[in-house]
C-alpha cells in the first residue's frame, strides 16, 4: 500500500529474490497453508475453505493458474491505495507525496498492470453463465469487505455500525465499477463493443443476452423475457459507462482512488459525525494524491484538469448504472 512520505516512511520494497506466491507469482513474505502465498491469495482461499466451495476450470482444464486466478483475485486485495492512515495530514507540497517524489516506488509496488492486464489480451475469455455468475456474486461481497478491512485505511478502525453503512453504499457502486473497469481493459479498444465482463470473469453480449439466461434451472421464466427486463441497465453499462472509462484512460491507481472516494462517502445516512469528518478528510487526501499522480505524468494544466474531471465524473455514471439495474430488478 502506498504511503505518504510526509511521515518519514516509504513503502517496503520487496526484492527480486524474495519468495513468490505459488498461486499467482506475486511477492510474498510468509507461508499460508504450508506454502508461500501472498495475503490476497491466502484470504481468497481461506474464504473458499470456509464456504466449502469448489471450482471447475472454465478453460477446458487448460488454464495457467498463475494467470487465470489473477484477474478475479486482484480485484479484492492486490491493488494499491494511497495511504490515508493519518487522515489529518496536510499535503501542501507535491514532494510530500510518494507518487510525486518517488514515481519508481509507485511503479515497483503496483503489481497489477504488469501481471494482470496482459491476461485479458492473451486469455480467451469465456462466456459467462447465469449459474457461474450467481456463485461468484455470492462471495463477492465478503471478498470486497475483506479487501476494505485490510487495504483501505482507516476503514477497519471505524465503528461497526458505520462500517456496515459505508460498505452497503460502496458495494453497490463497486460491483458496477469493477465489471466496467474489467470490460474496459479487455474490450475498450474494440469499436462498437457489446460485451460486458461479469463477476465470474466471463462475458455476456448485449446482442445475445438471452443466451446468458438459457439452459439454467435457476432462471424462472422465459430467458428471452428475463433478458429484456435487464436490457436497459446492461445497455447503459456497455454503451455509456465503459466508453467513459476507456476515454478517461483509467488505470489501476486511478481506479483504487475512485473506490476510496466511493467508500468514504460522508453523505451516507446514519453514520456518526466523527465518521463523517474522517470521510471528508480521507477524500481530501485521496483527491490530492490523485492530483499529484496526474501531475507526475507531466501533463499540461489543461490536460491535468481534464483528466481529473473525467475521472470524477465516472462516479455518477456508476451510480446511474446501479440505479438502472435496481429498477430493472424491481420491475422483474
Amino acid at each position: 500500500m502506498l504511503q505518504n512520505s510526509a511521515d518519514g516512511n516509504l513503502p517496503d520494497i520487496q526484492q527480486p529474490g524474495d519468495p513468490k506466491c505459488v498461486v499467482c507469482g506475486e511477492f510474498t513474505n510468509g507461508q499460508h497453508f504450508g506454502k508461500f502465498s501472498c495475503r490476497a491469495c491466502a484470504a481468497f482461499f481461506r474464504r473458499t475453505v470456509a464456504s466449502k466451495m469448489k471450482y471447475i476450470c472454465k478453460f477446458d482444464q487448460n488454464c495457467e493458474i498463475s494467470k487465470a486466478v489473477q484477474i478475479h483475485r486482484d480485484s479484492y486485495g492486490k491493488r494499491n491505495i494511497p495511504n490515508v492512515k493519518n487522515v489529518d495530514v496536510e499535503l501542501e507540497d507535491p514532494t510530500q507525496t510518494t507518487i510525486y517524489a518517488n514515481k519508481s516506488t509507485v511503479d515497483r509496488n503496483n503489481h497489477f498492470p504488469n501481471s494482470t492486464h496482459p491476461t485479458f489480451e492473451s486469455m480467451n475469455i469465456p462466456e459467462s453463465t447465469y449459474s457461474n455468475n450467481k456463485k461468484s456474486c455470492q462471495v463477492e461481497s465478503s471478498l470486497a469487505y475483506d479487501m476494505l478491512i485490510e487495504y483501505f485505511e482507516p476503514f477497519s478502525d471505524l465503528p461497526m455500525n458505520d462500517k456496515e453503512k459505508l460498505f452497503e453504499n460502496f458495494q453497490a457502486l463497486f460491483s458496477c465499477a469493477e465489471k466496467g473497469y474489467n470490460t474496459s481493459r479487455a474490450y475498450g479498444s474494440m469499436e462498437d463493443n457489446d460485451r460486458l465482463i461479469m463477476t465470474d470473469g466471463g462475458y455476456i453480449k448485449l446482442s445475445d443476452m438471452t443466451k446468458f439466461y438459457s439452459h439454467c434451472d435457476e432462471v424462472r421464466g422465459d430467458p428471452e423475457e428475463v433478458a429484456r427486463f435487464f436490457e436497459a441497465s446492461i445497455t447503459y453499462a456497455v454503451k455509456i459507462a465503459i466508453p467513459a472509462l476507456t476515454k478517461a484512460e483509467v488505470d489501476d491507481y486511478i481506479m483504487v482512488a475512485i473506490y476510496g472516494l466511493c467508500l468514504f462517502e460522508e453523505g451516507v445516512s446514519g453514520i456518526s459525525k466523527e465518521t463523517q469528518k474522517i470521510a471528508l478528510n480521507v477524500k481530501d487526501v485521496l483527491l490530492k494524491e490523485l492530483y499529484y499522480y496526474f501531475r507526475s505524468k507531466n501533463y499540461s494544466d489543461e490536460e491535468m484538469n481534464l483528466r481529473m474531471s473525467k475521472t470524477l465524473l465516472l462516479i455518477p455514471k456508476f451510480q446511474v448504472s446501479f440505479i438502472s439495474h435496481v429498477k430493472d430488478f424491481d420491475t422483474h
